[in-house]
């Protein structure tokens, strides 16, 4: 918190683009990140001219140390930042997977029912029905644990 209703975020390391950031005070929730050089980013410099509390703004950037952070415009003078909700695409890292508990029934389930629809788009019945009873019997293994 910079003390004048902005602030900034430190990003994951994981960070692609943000889906959303709700913060307690705002109306609404900002859902697009513009890059620092943007003239959105610069109408944020201007008291007048930065967003607020019913039209937030975030602004991609880097802090002194160097680090990846989101700045944010504006909270209500006063009002501490609290964070609702940050929700953002990261990263895939093939080497850690989909970080999932495959003992999941319910995600096991998932997974075979989705392999199902594909072999259904391409009309391969046979598949899809042996993949869509692999499915209900995760289903049934939740529901029994």
């Amino acid at each position: 918190d910079n003390g004048d209703g902005t602030g900034e975020i430190l990003l994951p390391a994981d960070f692609v683009d943000l889906l959303q950031l709700q913060l307690e005070g705002w109306e609404r929730a900002c859902t697009q990140l513009f890059p620092a050089l943007s003239l959105v980013a610069l109408a944020q410099s201007n008291v007048n001219t930065r967003g607020g509390c019913s039209r937030p703004v975030c602004v991609e950037g880097v802090n002194a140390d160097g680090d990846h952070v989101l700045r944010y415009y504006s909270l209500p003078a006063g009002t501490a930042p609290v964070v609702q909700s940050f929700v953002y695409e990261a990263s895939f890292d093939e080497a850690k997977g989909l970080n999932i508990r495959p003992s999941n029934p319910l995600v096991q389930a998932v997974v075979y029912e989705c392999a199902a629809l594909l072999y259904n788009v391409f009309e391969k019945s046979a598949a899809a029905n042996a993949f869509m009873a692999i499915a209900l019997s995760w289903c049934k293994k939740e529901r029994n644990s």
